[in-house]
């Protein structure tokens, strides 16, 4: 396994679609909120490759990070970045 391809865990497209923004708006979240986060990680979501569509922990790492470095480019508080956090990780 592995050899071929990336085995890394990742959160694809459909994973977040039908886990994680479900998950994240029943803790709140409204769906403008839901798609801004999709708009600020869809990049990475949506790579061309088929071995490298989703997002893995080094990526969930980048945009949480820049989430907190960048609080004036979006709504969320540090209690809703610590959510997207672990809600992306627990899918990984």
């Amino acid at each position: 396994m592995g050899f071929f391809g990336d085995s890394k865990p990742r959160v694809t497209k459909q994973e977040f679609h039908q886990k994680v923004r479900g998950a994240l708006y029943g803790k709140g979240f409204s769906h403008k909120e839901l798609d801004q986060l999709e708009g600020y990680i869809g990049g990475d979501m949506n790579e061309s490759s088929s071995t490298h569509s989703g997002i893995d922990a080094k990526e969930v790492d980048r945009a949480v990070t820049w989430l907190r470095d960048n609080k004036h480019n979006h709504t969320f508080s540090e209690k809703q970045i610590g959510e997207i956090d672990a809600e992306l990780r627990k899918h990984l």
